[in-house]
């Protein structure tokens, strides 16, 4: 397929590559010359082998956020921290990662996907002392005068929830997020299944 992909040298497409990969998968990818790939190395996070045993459909959101200068370490170490609470008690949480940016100054990539709406929910459930605590370390690293940004992948993207912060205040700026809706005319492939290798 990649070789069937044209563009001239000076507008190639960039991927942008998340995850481990060693450095023979690099190469490989790296010598198909119609793309350009930025790898993203995970500060902090986890990510499941499977869809936790539920249904969806499921939530994808991939968001850029700022970092208060020199917080970037705080960040992944109180990140981790919340990862394994939602490993632990929430199976509908089946990823969540942050990615430093390498181009960018205190920028990081922040990515979730979520079984169905309900795993989001219970991922910012305030009933929960440990976890509630545990977020809330975290978030002091951000920058919450500035607008998380980014794309949001959902059935339905109407819940307030997902457009405005879980730990701060309603006046912290809103999440500045293009929104999809999975089976809108236009969106390529079927609904995506977490479910099957479970």
């Amino acid at each position: 397929m990649w070789d069937t992909y044209d563009c001239l040298p000076q507008n190639l497409d960039t991927l942008t590559v998340y995850g481990g990969w060693d450095e023979d998968c690099k190469a490989q990818l790296q010598a198909i010359a119609n793309v350009r790939y930025d790898f993203k190395k995970s500060l902090a996070g986890f990510i499941k082998p499977d869809g936790g045993n539920e249904e969806g459909p499921p939530l994808f959101g991939f968001t850029m956020r700022y970092v208060k200068p020199g917080q970037i370490k705080d960040l992944g170490t109180s990140f981790q921290a919340v990862c394994d609470i939602w490993y632990q008690k929430i199976p509908g949480i089946l990823m969540a990662a942050v990615f430093p940016d390498e181009n960018i100054p205190n920028l990081v990539h922040d990515l979730r996907i979520f079984a169905n709406h309900d795993s989001y929910l219970a991922h910012v459930d305030k009933s929960d002392d440990s976890l509630t605590k545990a977020m809330a370390v975290w978030f002091e690293n951000y920058d919450t005068n500035i607008p998380f940004f980014g794309q949001l992948y959902a059935a339905s993207t109407k819940d307030e929830a997902l457009h405005t912060s879980s730990i701060k205040s309603r006046s912290t700026p809103r999440a500045q997020l293009e929104t999809f809706h999975f089976g809108d005319s236009g969106m390529l492939g079927p609904m995506p299944n977490m479910t099957r290798n479970d």
